[in-house]
């Protein structure tokens, strides 16, 4: 049995001398359906190596072939390790320091001019588009690797480090499954025990109902009940009885429960949690039917127990993919 909740992170370097770090982040909740959301660093969406609709689509493949239900978040990180070289042209720093005082002096603006107020106009649309930039970068540390998913080598790293990120995920997703799968065998150990218990009274209330209906009868009649007349109230009592005989539903309330212990017994690496969902609602409706044919007070506890049980496990079973 596998939870629909977990998480998984892994990470990895490509390049010559690990110039660029990969990380990838895999967390799922439950869900109905099968539903991935990846994201990325906004700052890599200009980058060679940003995911396109294909890589996306195999990415999205490998990951269903392991979650068949849940809501994932899947984020990746690019890390570019490679140092930049920056130089400053100092003419250009000056006129721009000047200029900014020209416009200080024209608008009668007392507020000094500082080294805030000069990165923030220099790195801002308006100045880039005008072409004010005295900071420019080389590259004269930068590698000639191809660090795009048209690149062999750099494409098995990372769907290397996806897999490994799953990998992490799915033992996570796994673990929580065993404490489920503990939960769900308590929960119907109550349940069988107190439905054994309730099978138990079936005899001993037959007999008591029957005998308390037909003294009911025959307090009410007295004299007037003639041998036609009892046989036809017998007759009515026995249908009574029928009606309120509950042994069909113990026997498919007993069916579901072996059902149940089946699919985790047999099926623990299959997605079953719509299939246990389907038993648990099978389930309630019996002992909603037992709850409305045999309320007694001997045995209201006990159908008490069971339904509280099977709101626990329906509950509980929304997190089994």
């Amino acid at each position: 049995m596998k939870s629909m909740t977990g998480f998984g992170k892994a990470r990895g370097t490509f390049g010559n001398g690990q110039d660029l770090d990969i990380e990838i982040e895999i967390k799922s909740v439950n869900n109905k359906n099968f539903d991935l959301r990846l994201s990325t660093l906004q700052e890599i969406q200009s980058k060679s190596y940003n995911i396109n609709f294909q890589i996306e689509k195999e990415i999205r493949d490998i990951v269903y072939s392991h979650l068949k239900r849940a809501k994932v978040d899947l984020r990746i990180n690019f890390y570019d390790n490679r140092k930049t070289d920056f130089t400053i042209d100092k003419e250009k720093l000056i006129s721009f320091y000047n200029l900014l005082n020209d416009v200080k002096d024209n608008l009668n603006i007392k507020q000094e001019i500082n080294l805030d107020m000069i990165i923030r106009s220099v790195f801002s649309k308006v100045s880039n588009d005008a072409g004010i930039n005295f900071i420019s970068s080389g590259e004269s540390d930068k590698s000639d690797y191809d660090y795009s998913f048209d690149n062999p080598l750099y494409k098995e790293t990372f769907f290397k480090i996806l897999s490994e990120a799953i990998q992490n995920h799915q033992e996570l997703a796994y673990a929580e499954g065993k404490n489920l799968e503990a939960f769900f065998i308590d929960s119907f150990t109550k349940i069988s025990n107190n439905l054994q218990l309730i099978k138990n009274t079936i005899p001993e209330h037959r007999t008591q109902l029957y005998d308390n209906l037909k003294t009911t009868v025959n307090n009410l009649l007295g004299d007037d009940l003639n041998n036609e007349t009892e046989k036809k109230i017998m007759l009515e009592v026995a249908f009574y009885l029928d009606r309120c005989d509950i042994t069909e539903e113990i026997i498919r309330l007993d069916s579901h429960i072996k059902n149940f212990y089946k699919y985790i017994e047999t099926q623990k690496d299959e997605s079953i949690g719509k299939s246990l969902n389907f038993i648990l609602q099978e389930m309630q409706r019996e002992a909603n039917t037992i709850s409305a044919k045999y309320n007694t007070s001997s045995t209201f506890n006990y159908i008490l127990i069971i339904k509280e049980e099977i709101e626990r496990c329906r509950e509980q079973v929304q997190n089994v993919e």
